[in-house]
């Protein structure tokens, strides 16, 4: 607490006259009284103190009324009682002292020449009267009776000097008790007055710049302008300048400047600032005598400052240190005195941080107590009542957070709308108070997950960062509370704004704190955990990488014992089990179950988190039984399942997700054993979470499916039609729940479908099919990496098969089929093919153009690579943006949509579309599901089917597994199966007589991408049952692809260039000696075609670079194929590979590259089944950046081989071949089984 000082009460400027009345012993004695108060000024000594007032009255008493001195007298003597009263807290003294005044200002005439004098002592009196008993009436008088001094002094230079800082600090105080702005500004403007006023060199230039300084920090801590703050500083410190040991007021000068210097380090966490200002506390204590009255003052602030340093470094010894200052300042403070109720409330604090350090219950009980008893000590009208009551209403708060106690969270937010109410509208804590009381509403919304609440919760804190100046040192902490409020409502409601929000308000709070700010940690620790959430939502891995580094930097930057450290603890461990699920990694699982047992070992089984601890711990050990299929992993999983439901009251919103978890674990062990009562556990546990769930809460679709799959079980093992068709209702509920993430939505429709083909009812199934066909597009938004979308899509792999295979069940015909292949599969292809050219929206609405080529290039820049001299936005910026852009992009897609030409902008092909696409030849869809197996025939005269009873699709399966796929026994089956009855619909029934061949597109779906269609047949024996020996085979991975690749411009002509990469050598694979030679090969044919080659190096941004220069891209080397992540297969340089991941990122449709030869191993493979339906290899990742034709391998390739196969493709291309028919190329068809041609 920062004290105004007193300039002293003026005394008489000259010695009473010794011709008193009677007699010389009045003289004498006035005299003695004289030397006795000079001496108790120097020594303190309180004996002298009282005789030299027993004197003055004795004098008093004997003077004459009529004598000239007598009010000097008097004055005198008031002087003398309010130095006792400064000593002892005797409010008789002071009261006797005021009177005196009263009577000495209310006798003398209005010319008097000490008038201004004495209204100045009584002005002074008055306001040490205000500051012991909070008397609104005895400060506005005060302020009265000075004021009427200043306008009556005429020409005193030390008098007006002390009458115009008095009023200063008069005026501040009565700002400092009503808030109103025009008293600190006045006070203000009069403090600098004074400061003007005084001579450099006159002693009370030091009141005065400390009064102002005083007055300077209130101003900052309304407004937060910091230059106040500063200023104060500045003239706190030229107080103390040269002041001499032993001043009578440096103690509480040090004191002053010391807390100036901690609202700083509040301000912004240097650490200097605190070290000095708990150094200068110390100080001001050391040079403080025992019996000053302000000594309680300074231990006070000394004790707040040690507890910054203990928040800060968390050690347990300043808190103490803290502590013990608190108790002494309560302790030498009288019950009566004005401030003992705020040390109460300080003491309090420090009391409530020692028990979230050790969690020792007694304190925060004392802390309590003592915190009813500040509140109790404080009227309701005293300045700081609403903030006591605050302070209490936070500790009521900590033992519900600690207890689970629910009358305590009430009386913390009935406290908290009492401090609210208590406090003026303008009041600068009002910011702190809303902020608070929403925090403990979003507690009670926690626990009973009462939608009004957090509503309320939300409101107050969007107010409390309203009422905040942006520069605040507070408002980071507001913002970020207000993050975590919206990340509750993202889970009630699903709303992504509510998210978005969330993590940019972290963001800022994050981006305004110094690095070595105490908060800092916390700050990190929020931000990772909603970046978290909505990788959740969307499966943007670069959102969980961060998530994970943030996470990190928020437990390194944690003190070891610092109470919330657990917390972030456990947080990083569920980031490291995500990352896990996603990759497939064991160490980040390992690491997440090792995390989650120091957490749970180190927190006490009654702790309100530990429920949740237990939970995460029992999610990572059933991932563990997933891959190593050790039952006591998920014996203990579900054993501390148990518990957590156990330790959870049974109206906590948080059961609904530990009784999730554990019916899932109970399931899995059923799975295990087949014991029963196991299964009926978990649908109990499954209703049971259902049951507390709010309908528009995040995670309904998920629960409402896992009681579907439990339903869905037991229908399996004890068929019961009720629970089939409760089983569906769950299904379809959790399918319509739209605050729940898509790809949530859409497994509960592909299950539904499931049981509706297991009933069967397939007209359901296929209104089921079209709901959640129409929901797929919504999984890959543009926002997302390419990788990432792959993932996601992946995770519905089959359902566009099943989906179509439905519909013609259902009866549908085969366009409707055909609608929801192009739906489901290929959507990483359509997402890429966005950035096609726009040139005809451009030249009829070119102002939608712009807008939507600048919402593709916020979109791109989210994963192209800027070269060293652009700008650099910040990758955390970058991604934020990335995601509005993507919802602008939506609206504006909409609008586009409406105008005339353009209603299928950027939609799948309709029906004519597709037929004006089969005018080169038919293209056969093939549907291969569980449910049947048709190929769709696209023709130009119409869309058909062909049913392919012979193809047993488990049979399928089990070839693909074994890897059985080109054998003759294998190809002989696709013939029987699949080719014959096709061609055979097609009338394509024998070789073709001429040069004429007729050429088909196959689009194969499902694991039949795998298996070779155009080498199908019956071979040897002179027969001619093949694919080979009737037609020419292109392929494509969808419908829209193959229109794509033809709407490009063939850009190929005499000053065409090829790149030409050979690697006869490659970092730690087996060498290629004919490698060069294929090189050496190209050269000579390509300067027969007049192209010119390129031969930029084999380092990959070498060759990137001059990609975008070529029309023929031909690479002579290895290829590897990732199993796990296709977007990661590969072509190997000299410095690393070339993925597809970057090939992906590319754009080359404005120049349309007419081809890439792939001269590798398996550049057309995809061995994973997840990633069929996307077929991302390295073929298709190649046209799908731009190049017209490619020509790839579907297995390992001859070395030898590779050259005449090279030079046999490019003879032909060069003597016989157009754009139209590269696929005639001889040579391929003379290696079925190893070559492949996509366009």
């Amino acid at each position: 607490m920062m004290e105004d000082h007193e300039m002293p009460i003026q005394a008489g400027e000259q010695p009473v006259s010794r011709d008193l009345h009677n007699s010389g012993r009045q003289a004498n004695l006035n005299s003695i009284g004289n030397k006795l108060i000079d001496r108790f000024l120097q020594s303190g000594a309180i004996d002298d103190l009282e005789k030299s007032i027993a004197i003055g009255r004795d004098v008093i008493r004997t003077t004459p009324q009529e004598h000239p001195n007598l009010t000097e007298l008097q004055n005198n003597l008031a002087i003398r009682l309010s130095y006792r009263f400064s000593q002892t807290s005797r409010m008789e003294d002071l009261a006797e002292a005021i009177q005196i005044e009263r009577h000495i200002v209310n006798v003398i005439p209005s010319d008097h020449p000490r008038r201004c004098t004495y209204l100045n002592n009584l002005g002074s009196l008055l306001g040490e009267k205000y500051g012991t008993t909070g008397m609104r009436n005895d400060l506005d008088e005060a302020i009265q009776i000075i004021q009427q001094g200043i306008d009556a002094n005429h020409g005193h230079h030390t008098l007006q000097v002390a009458l115009l800082c008095n009023l200063a600090s008069r005026l501040g105080n009565r700002y400092s008790l009503t808030g109103a702005m025009t008293d600190l500004e006045e006070a203000i403007k009069t403090g600098r007055e004074a400061v003007k006023a005084c001579r450099m060199d006159q002693p009370e230039r030091r009141v005065c710049l400390n009064n102002l300084g005083i007055r300077l920090s209130h101003r900052y801590g309304r407004t937060g302008q910091i230059d106040d703050l500063e200023e104060s500083i500045q003239f706190g410190r030229e107080v103390i300048k040269d002041i001499p040991q032993g001043h009578p007021n440096l103690a509480e000068w040090l004191n002053n400047l010391a807390v100036r210097i901690g609202f700083r380090y509040t301000r912004n966490g240097a650490v200097e600032d605190l070290e000095e200002s708990i150094q200068l506390g110390r100080k001001a204590i050391e040079n403080t005598s025992a019996n000053d009255r302000r000594q309680a003052a300074y231990l006070n602030h000394l004790a707040n400052r040690l507890g910054d340093e203990y928040s800060r470094t968390n050690n347990a010894e300043y808190l103490r240190e803290a502590i013990e200052h608190a108790e002494q300042a309560v302790k030498i403070t009288t019950e009566d005195h004005p401030n003992r109720a705020a040390w109460l409330n300080d003491l309090g604090v420090l009391l409530g941080e020692r028990f979230s350090s050790t969690g020792t219950i007694d304190d925060l009980e004392q802390a309590i107590e003592i915190g009813r008893r500040a509140v109790g000590a404080t009227l309701p009208s005293h300045p700081d009542y609403a903030g006591r009551l605050n302070t209490l209403g936070g500790l009521l708060s900590d033992r519900y957070s600690r207890t689970g106690e629910a009358a305590d969270l009430e009386d913390s937010i009935k406290i908290g709308r009492q401090t609210l109410v208590a406090t003026p509208k303008d009041h600068p804590d009002q910011a702190a108070f809303l902020n608070n009381l929403s925090l403990r509403l979003g507690l009670r919304y926690s626990r009973t997950g009462t939608m009004d609440i957090l509503q309320e919760a939300i409101c107050h804190g969007q107010q409390a960062v309203q009422r905040t100046p942006s520069d605040h040192p507070e408002r980071s902490g507001r913002i970020g509370n207000l993050g975590i409020l919206l990340g509750k409502r993202y889970f009630h409601t699903g709303g992504m704004d509510d998210l978005e929000d969330a993590i940019r308000y972290h963001r800022q709070a994050l981006e305004a704190t110094p690095l070595n700010h105490s908060r800092r940690s916390a700050y990190l620790n929020n931000l990772a955990q909603h970046l978290k959430y909505r990788y959740l939502r969307t499966q943007s891995l670069s959102d969980l990488e961060e998530s994970i580094e943030l996470g990190q930097e928020a437990v390194d930057t944690t003190p070891s014992q610092h109470p919330n450290r657990v917390r972030r603890l456990d947080n990083l461990a569920d980031s490291f089990g995500r990352r896990h699920s996603r990759t497939g990694h064991m160490n980040d699982l390992e690491k997440a179950i090792q995390i989650e047992r120091e957490v749970i070992k180190v927190t006490p089984d009654n702790h309100p988190d530990q429920p949740a601890y237990l939970n995460n711990l029992g999610i990572r050990l059933s991932h563990k039984f997933s891959k190593t299929n050790q039952i006591s992993d998920l014996e203990e999983a579900i054993r501390i399942g148990r518990k957590a439901i156990e330790y959870t009251a049974q109206d906590n919103p948080s059961q609904a997700g530990w009784r999730n978890n554990l019916c899932i674990w109970l399931r899995d062990s059923f799975l295990q054993t087949e014991v029963m009562t196991e299964l009926d556990e978990a649908i109990f546990h499954a209703r049971k979470a259902v049951e507390a769930t709010p309908k528009s809460h995040l995670d309904r679709a998920g629960r409402l499916t896992n009681l579907g799959v439990l339903l869905g079980t037991r229908y399996c093992r004890t068929p019961s039609e009720e629970n089939l068709e409760e089983s569906i209702t769950c299904f379809h509920q959790a399918l319509t729940q739209v605050s729940s993430p898509v790809l949530s939505r859409i497994r509960a429709g592909i299950l539904c479908v499931h049981y509706l083909a297991v009933k069967p009812d397939w007209h359901q199934a296929y209104e089921i099919a079209g709901v959640s066909m129409n929901l797929v597009p919504l999984l890959s938004p543009q926002s997302l990496e390419n990788s990432d979308k792959q993932y996601v899509l992946s995770q519905i792999a089959g359902f566009a098969s099943d989906a179509a295979a439905v519909a013609m069940q259902a009866g549908k015909g085969p366009l409707r089929a055909l609608n929801f292949l192009e739906q489901g599969r290929g959507v990483l292809a359509t997402s890429i093919e966005m950035r096609a050219d726009v040139e005809d929206l451009r030249q009829k609405h070119p102002a939608l153009a712009t807008d939507f080529a600048h919402l593709q290039d916020e979109l791109e820049n989210r994963t192209t690579t800027k070269s060293d001299n652009e700008p650099k936005s910040s990758p955390i910026t970058a991604l934020d943006n990335c995601y509005e852009a993507n919802r602008e992009l939506n609206r504006l897609l909409i609008t586009i949509r409406q105008k005339p030409g353009f209603e299928r902008f950027l939609l799948p092909p309709s029906e004519v579309e597709m037929r004006n696409a089969a005018e080169c030849g038919p293209i056969i869809v093939i549907i291969t599901s569980k449910y049947r197996s048709d190929a769709l025939l696209i023709e130009q005269e119409q869309v058909r089917t062909v049913a392919l009873s012979q193809l047993d699709y488990s049979r399928m399966q089990s070839r693909a597994k074994s890897g059985d796929l080109g054998s003759s026994h294998a190809l002989a089956w696709l013939w029987d199966g699949i080719a014959e009855p096709i061609l055979s619909a097609l009338g394509i029934t024998e070789p073709p007589a001429d040069d004429n061949w007729p050429h088909v597109w196959w689009i194969p779906t499902g694991l039949l991408t795998r298996f070779p269609l155009h080498a199908a047949g019956r071979h040897g024996g002179g027969s001619s049952e093949t694919v080979l020996d009737r037609v020419m085979s292109s392929y494509g991975s969808s419908v829209k692809a193959i229109i794509h690749a033809r709407q490009r411009p063939l850009v190929i002509s005499s000053s065409s260039s090829a790149l030409v990469v050979a690697m006869d050598s490659t970092p730690e694979c087996s060498p290629l000696p004919f490698a060069s030679k294929e090189l050496k090969m190209l050269l000579g044919i390509y300067k027969s075609m007049a192209i010119s080659a390129l031969e930029p190096g084999r380092r990959v941004n070498d060759v990137m670079s001059q990609m975008l220069q070529c029309e023929i891209f031909h690479f002579a080397g290895h290829g590897q194929t990732d199993n796990h992540d296709p977007s990661k297969s590969n072509l190997i340089l000299e410095d690393g590979k070339l993925m597809v991941a970057s090939l992906l990122e590319q754009n080359l449709r404005k120049s349309s590259p007419f081809l890439a030869y792939l001269s590798a191993c398996g550049t057309g493979r995809v061995h994973n089944e997840r990633f069929f339906d996307e077929s991302i290899h390295l073929i298709s990742a190649f046209q799908l950046a731009g190049f017209r034709h490619v020509i790839g391998t579907l297995w390992e390739v001859n070395d030898r081989l590779c050259v005449d196969m090279a030079r046999i493709t490019y003879e032909e291309i060069r003597d016989n071949v157009h754009d139209k028919r590269i696929e005639q190329i001889s040579g391929l068809n003379k290696n079925p089984l190893t070559y492949i041609i996509t366009i």
